[in-house]
């Protein structure tokens, strides 16, 4: 037997080992095999009162996590693109004659730093 855990969609958690981890009120005991399969296939559902193990569907997402799903998506990106944006500032800054010492060894520090960096 093992100590396991289920999220909220009855899809395997965690497992809990007696004497080493501090068991939660809500583990629930199960056979190896069913902790086997639950383990191994995140497809797959456990309901504790008839015992019986199910393949779990991830229901279709709403409008609006659909939205706010593109919406962290545009957000990642318009970060990469401000990321290159300050190279490129910082490399036209570079190129001014009238741009400030400091200014100038910050983008010789970046090409150092750069220089360092394995792809």
């Amino acid at each position: 037997m093992k100590k396991i855990t289920l999220t909220v969609n009855n899809t395997f958690e965690h497992q809990w080992i007696i004497g080493v981890h501090a068991i939660p009120e809500n583990a629930i005991d199960v056979t190896d095999s069913v902790f086997m399969i639950l383990s191994q296939d995140k497809t797959k559902k456990y309901d504790s009162e008839t015992k019986i193990i199910s393949d779990y569907s991830v229901p279709p997402k709403t409008k609006e996590q659909i939205i706010i799903d593109n919406s962290s998506r545009a957000k990642e990106e318009l970060k990469q693109i401000d990321l290159l944006s300050i190279r490129n500032i910082r490399a036209w800054i570079y190129l001014q004659p009238t741009a400030s010492k400091a200014l100038k060894d910050n983008e010789i520090a970046a090409v150092l730093a750069r220089s360092k960096v394995i792809d």
